[in-house]
């Protein structure tokens, strides 16, 4: 059975856990009726459900996230020419992982230690906190520190080799980051606004710092140029 097959089982459970419950709220006459035992335990499995559901639909992003990566590395290992053992290593660890993601339904604990923990996947270390009800501002802050500066090194892997005007680069990092906040946004995932713009901020600083001032872009203009296109 694969995790797709999972899921949709989960799915179809908590369909018919819903149903149930409805149909047993419509043709109970009394109140002592509907506050049966049977009716309670219904009551209490659906949220249940809702929480799994909701986790496994986190773990298939992790899994896409994780299809997507390994093919990334598979490229880089086709074009290098040099032999690297270690990355072929790794490359065989992401696709033992992946398998084993497609295996079973894990809960939030083992999916954010053993997967978004482990590959850097910080938007799904977000998503599961959130689900876990972990609202501890240290560690989220931390998280998105570290989603956005990844957002930074990925455009700009290289701080020595920069092409192009500091104007430009800022403006395609701008778009950018529009772009992946805006998708965090349909997620549901909560914004810490004031966080994240402060750290965008910082950013646009660090990169000003690496050009001459003739094309510095104004900090406070960037984030709110970001922020108010969300």
């Amino acid at each position: 059975m694969t995790f797709a097959d999972r899921l949709c089982y989960l799915a179809e459970a908590l369909q018919i856990a819903r149903s149930a419950s409805a149909t047993l709220l419509s043709t109970s006459s009394t109140p002592q009726q509907i506050k049966s035992t049977n009716d309670r335990q219904l009551a209490e499995l659906i949220p249940t459900l809702e929480q799994r559901l909701q986790t496994a639909f986190v773990q298939k992003q992790i899994y896409t996230d994780l299809q997507m990566y390994m093919r990334a590395l598979e490229t880089h290992a086709m074009t290098s020419t040099i032999n690297n053992d270690e990355l072929q290593q790794y490359i065989q660890h992401t696709h033992d992982s992946i398998t084993k993601l497609d295996s079973a339904l894990f809960d939030a604990t083992e999916l954010f230690v053993d997967y978004a923990q482990k590959y850097e996947l910080y938007e799904c270390q977000l998503l599961l906190l959130q689900l876990d009800g972990n609202e501890e501002p240290t560690i989220l802050q931390t998280i998105w520190r570290r989603l956005l500066r990844k957002e930074v090194n990925d455009l700009f892997p290289s701080t020595t080799n920069l092409t192009g005007s500091n104007y430009e680069r800022i403006i395609i990092l701008q778009q950018h980051l529009i772009e992946r906040l805006r998708n965090c946004r349909k997620k549901r995932l909560r914004l810490p606004l004031d966080f994240i713009r402060s750290e965008l901020k910082q950013i646009v600083h660090t990169l000003n710092n690496l050009s001459d001032n003739s094309d510095s872009i104004s900090p406070e203009l960037f984030s709110n140029q970001i922020l108010s296109d969300l």
